[in-house]
């Protein structure tokens, strides 16, 4: 069975990781150019929060896209609209058409999202969710990871850098052909009868009265995301690290999520999801200490790189394992809508992540930065120790975990 949803989700597999490398490098490129640009350090954090604003209106509206179009076409129309994007920050470079194409970016990303993530939640039963989940995020982070690197591919004040970052998008729909439009849904199955209202959108309230611990995993990551790799660089910078080693600290956390996500992910599904969040998040928790007092981080590298590619390994999955943690109790009907709210909240977290860690970073200096990610981590395995929702561990299902209407390849 999981071998069979796996090869059944290789063509969407290969375009997110064609698309995420493209993303990896867009998403460097952007403050990075910004600087070179002339625009102010104020002006780029406005540029890079207009990414959020789409992202949150994406996110909740996407799946009135899937419900007019389809999973397939709504995939081909954002990546189009990613690539057209990404390629117009080279022919407009001005700080409003930049903040104008960033929410419009936010907005076709975190649709791709919703689309791509309730693809795969549709396509696979509770027994191998965290697996094939983990499988997409450890193909994510790769190649968000790898994509640091395509920075070397030309120099970040020509317009070629944006011809490299958007060919990506483009070519990402061509795995995308080899899929045909979902088929209409036969059956329906439910899983925790206390969640079974029909197909009415579920509320952000349900969902956070299903599994307390699964939501605010699912939230909070948004908020890691932007601490760990929006300031990360500022850590990195505040402490002296030099620019190869800045690119290496921020790509060893992408790698440590590429490589944890599976394994993570295997055992959230043999063990229970709480309790693999709960042993993930303290520690988090515990490396974030070591990495607090560390006493000269820039005279320490391969402690440094220790701590963020294990940072990255326990961080990373807790987003897959949250969602997976709520999927597990909900209908195949309620999935297109419950994974809108999900990233909108991660969405939401996320563009709160660099106003908290901004501000405190200055008060408190770059050390405050592991003392953040603790914070964050903190909150999740307090949530994960005192909150017991039902069925922590998954319960394995037959052929009716799977949903009639996921789309086939």
């Amino acid at each position: 069975m999981l071998h069979e949803t796996i090869a059944r989700l290789i063509p969407l597999f290969l375009a997110l990781f064609v698309m995420m490398l493209g993303n990896g490098l867009y998403g460097s490129l952007v403050g990075l150019r910004a600087t070179l640009e002339g625009f102010s350090a104020s002006v780029t954090g406005v540029v890079l929060a207009c990414f959020h604003l789409g992202a949150i209106s994406g996110a909740w509206y996407a799946p009135v896209l899937i419900r007019r179009m389809s999973h397939l076409t709504v995939l081909r129309l954002t990546l189009a609209t990613l690539g057209a994007v990404v390629l117009l920050h080279g022919l407009l470079v001005h700080p409003i058409a930049w903040g104008g194409l960033r929410i419009v970016g936010g907005f076709a990303m975190f649709a791709t999202g919703v689309a791509a993530e309730s693809w795969i939640q549709l396509s696979c039963g509770n027994a191998i969710r965290g697996r094939v989940f983990g499988a997409y995020l450890a193909i994510e982070f790769s190649a968000l990871g790898m994509g640091q690197f395509m920075l070397e591919a030309a120099d970040p004040t020509s317009d070629a850098i944006f011809l490299w970052a958007g060919i990506p998008f483009v070519l990402a729909l061509l795995p995308l052909s080899l899929s045909r439009p979902p088929i209409p849904a036969a059956a329906e199955f439910v899983e925790h009868p206390a969640l079974d209202v029909g197909d009415a959108p579920p509320s952000v309230a349900e969902l956070f009265r299903s599994s307390p611990t699964g939501f605010i995993a699912a939230g909070l990551s948004g908020a890691l995301y932007s601490i760990l790799f929006g300031m990360g660089t500022v850590y990195a910078l505040g402490v002296g690290l030099p620019n190869e080693a800045i690119a290496w600290f921020i790509a060893l956390m992408f790698m440590g999520g590429g490589l944890g996500n599976w394994p993570m992910g295997r055992l959230s599904d043999l063990r229970g999801r709480g309790p693999v969040l709960r042993w993930s998040a303290w520690g988090a928790v515990a490396l974030a200490g070591l990495g607090g007092i560390l006493p000269e981080p820039a005279a320490a590298l391969p402690a440094l790189y220790l701590i963020a590619f294990l940072l990255g390994w326990l961080i990373l999955p807790q987003y897959g394992i949250g969602v997976s943690m709520i999927n597990d109790r909900l209908t195949p009907s309620r999935r297109v809508a419950a994974q809108s709210r999900l990233l909108t909240a991660l969405a939401v977290c996320a563009m709160s992540g660099p106003m908290l860690a901004g501000p405190t970073l200055d008060q408190l200096g770059p050390g405050a930065w592991f003392g953040l990610i603790a914070l964050c981590n903190g909150l999740i395995a307090l949530t994960a120790s005192f909150s017991h929702p039902p069925m922590e561990k998954p319960a394995p299902r037959a052929a009716d975990d799977v949903d009639g209407s996921a789309p086939a390849v």
